[in-house]
């Protein structure tokens, strides 16, 4: 049986070389590095997002490798032999935190204590589907109000909105960020830039 971890107990924790982990329900999950496609993409869209929030002062954005402890609803934490809830640590590709969340003072050494407004997950070829949907309903449960998934192999984002329908974009097409990022847009082309192009 795995052993249970809080999240002050996951801070400690060492990673191997080249894995990333997450704390899901209090389990540790190790999470492969990222490739090539993968780095790029989140890379292409960072580099847009960061200066896009920073100059007009709309919040805080984080890169790959932040770790997010999630709120979640006690109902969708599962309970540890002492009945304590389990904690969840999630670390998205991308997050943007609005300039009203911040805590005051900053952020500090340990985990991002609340769920990001955007999240961002880059697709890879050993996530399974039935992964990423665990991410993305861990997300919105917390309260993340707007989600991108962004597939390098078929060069798709998929859009999942609070108060939206789902969408899914193309090249052609421009990611947006709504009531979360306003203003903020970005060609589909543009965020698969430098990304091989597969078959």
């Amino acid at each position: 049986m795995a052993t249970l971890l809080t999240a002050e107990e996951f801070l400690s924790v060492p990673s191997d070389d080249g894995v990333r982990q997450e704390l899901v329900r209090g389990e540790v999950r190790h999470v492969s590095a990222a490739g090539g496609a993968h780095g790029r993409v989140g890379a292409n869209l960072y580099d847009a997002l960061m200066p896009f929030v920073r100059s007009r002062r709309l919040g805080t954005c984080f890169f790959d490798g932040t770790g997010f402890l999630l709120p979640l609803p006690l109902a969708l934490q599962r309970r540890s032999p002492d009945g304590a809830p389990r904690d969840t640590v999630r670390s998205p590709d991308v997050a943007f935190v609005r300039r009203a969340r911040v805590p005051a003072g900053g952020f500090g050494p340990g985990w991002v204590p609340l769920a990001p407004d955007l999240a961002v997950e880059v697709l890879s070829p050993s996530e399974t589907a039935s992964d990423t949907q665990e991410k993305l309903a861990d997300y919105r449960a917390a309260g993340t109000e707007l989600l991108w998934v962004a597939d390098p192999a078929r060069r798709l984002v998929t859009v999942y909105a609070s108060d939206a329908p789902t969408r899914w974009l193309r090249e052609g097409e421009v990611l947006e960020g709504g009531a979360v990022v306003p203003g903020f847009a970005l060609p589909v082309t543009a965020l698969f830039e430098d990304v091989a192009r597969e078959g």
